[in-house]
């Protein structure tokens, strides 16, 4: 046999995924049980990494930050509690920031400051991935660094605030706002700029 990267495992001479006869030293007896050996051992790895995706897909309770059954979203959806934690609070009218407020109040006074802090790094944390998910935080379209983008009033996201140069792009529609980006540069810059935008936008030119 010899070992095999492409397949990650020892493999029969036949079946290398290279030239064996161009590398012989790498030729090594090993018994056919091998084979089976390695095919229980990735099952089994399988088996175990499913485990631990079905673990981290159930919910989890912000509060104590443990894996329960269900949880009940705050209205924004951004922190979740259990039944047991929500002590029979109506998590229908309270926001993300006020459900803060609220746990790092249950606390003791020495504890409240940290878990004020763990809970805002968290709430952070989601909203960050609810943005990048969105299309919200990127690269930007015309400059291509990796930024916070504006978005139009009809839904484009167009340009990072450096490229807006202070243009209120979210009270402009996706042609008003290119224009008004357009009279912002000097006339040698413009044909530079519009064919950035011609690129990446081309139905707005």
């Amino acid at each position: 046999m010899v070992y095999d990267g492409y397949y990650g495992g020892f493999v029969p001479v036949e079946s290398a995924s290279f030239d064996v006869s161009l590398d012989p030293e790498a030729i090594i007896l090993l018994p056919e049980s091998t084979l089976d050996t390695q095919r229980a051992a990735a099952e089994s790895l399988g088996r175990r990494e499913e485990t631990r995706a079905a673990r981290r897909a159930r919910p989890r309770c912000d509060a104590r930050n443990h894996v329960v059954k269900a949880v009940t979203p705050s209205t924004d959806g951004l922190l979740a509690l259990c039944d047991d934690c929500s002590d029979h609070l109506d998590l229908s009218t309270m926001d993300s920031p006020a459900l803060v407020d609220f746990l790092a109040s249950r606390v003791n006074e020495h504890q409240q400051a940290k878990q004020r802090r763990t809970l805002e790094r968290r709430l952070s944390a989601r909203r960050h991935e609810l943005e990048v998910a969105a299309g919200g935080i990127g690269h930007c379209p015309l400059c291509e660094r990796f930024r916070r983008i504006l978005q139009t009033r009809d839904g484009v996201h167009l340009a990072c605030r450096a490229c807006a140069g202070g243009a209120p792009i979210g009270e402009l529609d996706a042609r008003a706002a290119v224009r008004t980006l357009v009279d912002q540069r000097s006339p040698a810059s413009r044909p530079v700029f519009l064919a950035r935008v011609a690129h990446r936008f081309p139905s707005l030119v």
